[in-house]
């Protein structure tokens, strides 16, 4: 049986395994799917850049033990808050803001981010490292199911909402799943402001016995069967415009069968602008 969001995640997440899903076969660089995720979070900042001369700040949703997705956001952001739901996951990112000698060595993400995509060197690897320890303002408890998913005090609204691979994770229906993107855009989203996610493209199973999963270490965890056309839909009924979409199939994402459902065929990433208009 698949592992439901919840207390589950505090006792049966497992931080090393899941960081084998953004690490090679020898752990010197991203994996494939860290790449494609990477690449477009940067081309998504750059054009951000390109649009409009200000500071933005940033909220991610469901961040795990990752602190990778807002490398490239350095360059615009004047604020970022990471929001997770693990305690042991904020502890995690705790240690690397830190500098914690036992915290994750995100090098290699930072090395593909700085040196691959921008033509940086070595000290502009360490440079961007510190730049996203400034940046990072807050590490903050969150819970997607909830009506008021983080803290009052920092409920935003955001220049940019980010969340990766979270709520079809803790959404048990698409009605549910709707419901949640709506709330997200509603809440927390500024007029005009973007929404970016990364989403697990599956086929609906076909019946209750058979759940979309996804495995860290040896633990299922549940996935909700997810297709473009869903989060499309959710995002245009929540009030959100310029739906922009990227895709990565499952055979170039290398990652083996075992780790993943037969109904999984990939990964989306999708980015879509709020509408000026209150009355969503």
């Amino acid at each position: 049986m698949a592992v439901s969001f919840g207390k589950d995640y505090e006792t049966k997440f497992n931080i090393e395994s899941f960081l084998e899903y953004y690490k090679n076969g020898n752990g010197e660089s991203v994996s494939a799917m860290a790449d494609f995720f990477l690449k477009e979070l940067h081309s998504f900042y750059s054009t951000l850049i390109k649009e409009e001369n200000r500071n933005w700040n940033i909220l991610e949703l469901g961040c795990g033990p990752i602190i990778v997705y807002q490398i490239s956001a350095t360059k615009i952001a004047s604020e970022i808050v990471l929001a997770e739901y693990a305690s042991k996951n904020r502890k995690a990112v705790q240690q690397w803001l830190n500098k914690d000698p036992s915290s994750i060595d995100w090098t290699f993400a930072f090395n593909f981010v700085v040196k691959e995509l921008e033509g940086g060197s070595e000290a502009d690897v360490e440079k961007r490292q510190d730049e996203l320890r400034q940046v990072i303002k807050s590490v903050i408890p969150c819970d997607v199911t909830k009506k008021e998913m983080i803290p009052d005090e920092l409920k935003g609204p955001y220049d940019v909402v980010f969340s990766s691979l979270v709520l079809e994770s803790a959404c048990r229906t698409v009605e549910d799943y709707n419901a949640t993107v709506a709330r997200i855009v509603k809440i927390y989203v500024k007029p005009g402001g973007r929404i970016v996610m990364h989403c697990t493209m599956t086929e609906k199973p076909s019946s209750l016995d058979e759940q979309c999963f996804y495995k860290v270490g040896e633990e299922r965890y549940f996935d909700l069967g997810l297709n473009e056309g869903i989060v499309r839909t959710a995002l245009e009924s929540a009030g959100c415009c310029d739906i922009t979409t990227a895709a990565i199939d499952k055979k170039t994402t290398g990652i083996p069968d075992h780790a993943v459902s037969p109904t999984f065929k990939g990964f989306i990433f999708v980015s879509a602008k709020k509408t000026l208009n209150e009355s969503y």
